[in-house]
């Protein structure tokens, strides 16, 4: 399969809300547990921040090369990744990050302070991929890729200029994000950057060579913890309501309940709902996924946009009146929250937090995390594609929990209801089969 460029962003962060939990008038009357001693990203703490050789920049750079390969051939079938391109990356406060470009896809960002990988993708080109030149770059983590030009800084992903009241608020934004990230140092990375303990250098020959016929299931990333038919996520590049007014709680939600209803348990959609906005996949299981068209969204309720975890909740109720399921709701707010804890009970969440989506200028997206490492890191969908089609788009980003200051809460949506099958494959003309992967009569 060719190798396509990534076009696709990054984005996630919204406002707190109250404290709230809301059960289904169909559950049991009980919530589920919070469990309040979350859980950290395995680093070590060290009280010397890191940096790059100041005598051999190369020395370190190969280091990095070395610590982020590492980290995505663990987690990939396809192991023949070259770094191809390092890249100096700052922040608005001068903070330093390292951009490593693989061959034949693939990239990570490395900040250099904590020894911390913030940012990964097996599957795709980086944001600055296209870019003729690669200097004057900067970097927030979650929040945006940019570069000088002249004296103006331009929104890559954008290609507009972003006003200097923006810059002002990337500064702080900057300053706020590495202060809460020096907290944990990876001493490990930290030495093996500084000394140059590594040999993976950059592989010049590889860039002018024609792409591989790689399979794109053999790039996907798995992760240490991974919900059941995970692979919906991972394949569902665009069959999903697009978010193209801020709407991105009521997209992650759309996710949610597709997943509910194609692989748990089949009446979250009545059949009219069904009709209306779910396409069945055609071609053999686990290859695609089906559609849930945009109309979606407007089930949710009227003049959508920004939300916060209970604004899911309230919306899921509306959704489900009238439909005899059994289900329960996890609603927590940064303080109670824990987005590991859906994750480890096989439920994927909707994730609030500080990972800003630059398209439209504001602090509100919420992406869907349907897996984690044991080191911090999650496995998400962003709920964001540019393109129909565009089958190599921000379905399978890994991220770091140290790029948050904050985070704005969490929901998941436990179904309860006994296993109904779907017919929602369709193999051929005749055979079906529903999302358990069972065959199922026509």
């Amino acid at each position: 399969m060719k190798i396509l460029k990534q076009v696709s962003k990054l984005s996630i962060l919204c406002s707190l809300p109250i404290f709230i939990v809301q059960n289904n008038v169909y559950s049991k009357s009980r919530v589920l547990q919070n469990k309040l001693n979350s859980v950290k990203p395995a680093l070590s703490i060290y009280d010397q921040l890191g940096k790059l050789n100041e005598t051999n920049l190369q020395l370190s750079l190969n280091a990095i090369n070395d610590i982020v390969k590492n980290k995505i051939t663990k987690y990939t079938t396809y192991k023949q990744y070259y770094p191809v391109k390092n890249s100096i990356l700052k922040d608005f406060d001068g903070n330093v990050f390292v951009l490593v470009e693989f061959y034949p896809t693939g990239y990570g960002i490395y900040n250099v302070s904590n020894g911390d990988i913030v940012e990964l993708s097996s599957s795709a080109n980086s944001p600055y991929y296209s870019l003729n030149n690669h200097n004057n770059l900067y970097y927030v983590p979650m929040a945006g890729y940019y570069k000088k030009v002249n004296n103006s800084y331009v929104d890559i992903l954008t290609n507009q200029s972003i006003s200097s009241l923006f810059v002002d608020e990337l500064k702080s934004l900057s300053n706020n994000l590495q202060m809460n990230a020096i907290k944990y140092i990876n001493s490990s990375n930290v030495k093996m950057v500084l000394e140059g303990l590594s040999t993976n250098s950059i592989n010049t020959y590889v860039t002018n060579s024609a792409n591989l016929d790689v399979d794109i299931n053999d790039l996907y990333q798995s992760a240490d913890v991974e919900v059941p038919y995970s692979w919906y996520f991972k394949l569902n590049h665009s069959s999903y309501p697009e978010n193209i007014t801020g709407t991105c709680g009521y997209t992650a939600l759309s996710l949610i309940l597709g997943y509910t209803e194609i692989f748990l348990s089949k009446g979250y959609f009545s059949t009219e709902e069904v009709s209306n906005y779910i396409i069945p996949y055609e071609g053999n299981y686990a290859t695609g996924v089906p559609t849930i068209t945009d109309g979606l969204l407007n089930e949710f309720g009227e003049n959508l946009g920004g939300s916060v975890p209970s604004d899911l909740t309230a919306a899921t109720n509306l959704f489900m009146q009238g439909k005899n399921k059994e289900y329960e709701i996890y609603e927590h707010v940064w303080r109670f929250s824990n987005i590991t804890d859906p994750i480890k009970d096989g439920v994927p969440a909707a994730y609030f937090g500080n990972y800003s989506d630059t398209i439209l200028e504001t602090n509100d997206h919420v992406t869907v995390v349907y897996g984690y490492d044991n080191d911090g890191m999650l496995l998400l969908h962003t709920g964001w594609y540019v393109e129909e089609g565009d089958i190599l788009n921000n379905t399978n980003i890994k991220i770091s929990r140290l790029g948050f200051f904050k985070e704005g809460g969490v929901f998941a949506l436990y179904n309860k209801s006994a296993h109904q099958h779907n017919n929602y494959f369709h193999i051929g003309p005749i055979m079906k089969m529903c999302g358990c992967g069972v065959l199922v009569e026509c």
